[in-house]
């Protein structure tokens, strides 16, 4: 593994390679010493090692459904069957601390005489867990969990509200256990809905889709104003609000509901604006005064972009294929030369950290890995957040339209309408192979040379026409090879991030070098922070 990541950079973008890092990564974060539970993440110390850690309240009960998701939904892209062992264990203490009388992920707490609590914070990851086992293993301990699961979530409803109540938990003598219900919404019900979401979609459950509805227009309503700011009641966790507004815009779209979808529209270019960058960046915590971002609410964005791109405005897909470039898959852990092995570990949450750390995304700053010396290098619950954006992003990138075979995102890939060849960022050069004779559609990046835009077949041109971003090719036979091929622009530009000034150097939609570069193992390696392509 570590020797094969030599060949592997930080602009590298093969999705499925990214994808099986992430896999191997979620599938080593198993603790021998205990029954392979689940470790939560991997943190740096001052001295220069590095050890793996364990949470109460949102370890098993939140990073086993996020490992599932992750995992289930890589094998479903890339068609290549997950782990087994991995896939039992996660599957195991999902089961597990979902098999009580409430059906919901809990966790028993040690310094409450292991009495049983529920952190509403886990509900989203619990019920993606499971929506993942009945959907591709047909599981039916998860389909019993889940049907659970949704009944008390619609009991502990107030629908006159569109809320989860505390007064309904007291209701049901629930109050100590259920106390966290009272969290702000996004940080419990918004960010379910997205989950909710998918579980109607693989089971047609009437309640889960009559909760989609409530829940999503009482977060809207109670967290962002019409002309999309932020309002006090959304709290500061940025992953929490991303996560909720993603969820939500795709039941808007669902539900043909151009109101609601304008309101998050506004909410990401207006009340979020402030706290991410051009490139994709951004902050862990809102209105907080630091540099740390998560990679979790990048690949939210990134979803957001997805989704207002193929329903309301295909410019969009610029955005999403800038944050994919140059923010998320940067953010990757590849390299192990920052940290050093523990001489002596003490079990087995010191052992081998320099290669169960490659694969796992976690805090950038804008322009390193880690803010500090002893900061948190990655996570099972971020990584599955980035590889959850991967997999959505895929699907978006060779789609078909009224107008033909549309090729909206420029990497590498392949399904039933094209092939798609990609060399960027190194070159500006796209080979597209359809597998239809329909016309082609694909689209031009911005910062792109005036005037340097050519399209060949066998090296002799081929007319096309531009509309918008794209470039419109006609095409009456199946496996022609269309080369396409264009300048990128290298440009600096100064940018304000959260309060900070930098300087960002772009090679077309990429970004190639941050300046000033602090904190540990910066995002874009090069001289004086500039990468060499």
């Amino acid at each position: 593994m570590i020797q094969h990541l030599k060949d592997i950079q930080w602009y590298d973008a093969d999705l499925t390679e990214r994808l099986q890092l992430a896999t191997a990564y979620i599938c080593r974060m198993l603790d021998k010493d205990k029954d392979e539970e689940p470790f939560f993440g991997i943190i740096r110390t001052k001295e220069g090692t590095a050890f793996a850690n364990h949470s109460v309240h949102i370890g098993i009960p939140h990073v086993t459904g996020r490992a599932l998701d992750a995992l289930f939904y890589t094998e479903e892209i890339t068609g290549e069957r997950i782990p087994e062992h991995g896939e039992h264990v996660y599957t195991r203490y999902l089961i597990d601390c979902c098999s009580n009388e409430d059906c919901l992920p809990s966790y028993y707490d040690p310094d409450q005489e292991n009495k049983r609590f529920v952190e509403f914070h886990n509900l989203r990851e619990g019920l993606e867990g499971l929506t993942w086992l009945i959907k591709l293993r047909n599981h039916e301990a998860a389909a019993e969990i889940a049907d659970g699961f949704v009944d008390i979530v619609y009991r502990l409803t107030d629908f006159s509200t569109g809320a989860l109540s505390y007064d309904l938990t007291k209701k049901m003598g629930r109050e100590k256990e259920f106390a966290t219900i009272q969290h702000p919404y996004p940080l419990v019900q918004g960010r379910l809905v997205g989950a909710m979401l998918k579980y109607y979609r693989e089971t047609g459950n009437l309640k889960a889709l009559k909760l989609c509805a409530a829940h999503s227009r009482s977060t809207m309503q109670h967290c962002f104003s019409p002309e999309g700011l932020i309002q006090d009641q959304a709290a500061n966790h940025i992953h929490s609000i991303t996560s909720s507004l993603s969820g939500i815009l795709e039941y808007a779209i669902l539900a043909k509901d151009p109101i609601l979808t304008e309101q998050i529209r506004k909410v990401y270019e207006i009340g979020l604006r402030e706290f991410y960058s051009s490139y994709g960046w951004c902050k862990e915590q809102a209105w907080l005064e630091t540099d740390q971002g998560e990679v979790n609410q990048v690949g939210d964005l990134i979803q957001i972009q997805l989704l207002l791109a193929a329903h309301l405005d295909r410019n969009y897909y610029s955005h999403a294929e800038i944050f994919m470039r140059s923010s998320l898959l940067p953010s990757q852990v590849l390299k192990n030369d920052f940290v050093e092995e523990v001489p002596s570990p003490a079990g087995d949450h010191e052992c081998d950290m320099k290669e169960r750390m490659i694969g796992g995304f976690g805090f950038p700053t804008p322009s390193s890995h880690l803010q500090k010396e002893d900061s948190a290098i990655n996570t099972i619950d971020i990584t599955q957040g980035a590889v959850q954006a991967i997999c959505e992003f895929t699907k978006h990138i060779i789609t078909e339209s009224e107008w033909g075979i549309m090729v909206n995102l420029l990497f590498s890939w392949e399904n039933n309408l094209a092939e798609v060849r990609s060399d960027l960022p190194k070159e500006g050069r796209i080979v597209i192979t359809p597998k239809a004779a329909k016309n082609i559609l694909v689209r031009i990046p911005e910062r792109t040379k005036p005037s340097s835009l050519q399209i060949c077949v066998d090296n002799e041109p081929v007319a096309f026409l531009m509309m918008d971003r794209y470039a419109v090719i006609r095409n009456l036979q199946v496996g022609l090879s269309y080369e396409v091929k264009f300048i990128p622009e290298t440009c600096e530009e100064d940018e304000f991030i959260y309060h900070k000034p930098y300087q960002v150097r772009w090679h077309g939609e990429q970004v190639i070098g941050i300046s000033p570069v602090e904190g540990i193992y910066s995002l874009y390696e090069g001289i004086d922070g500039h990468a060499k392509l």
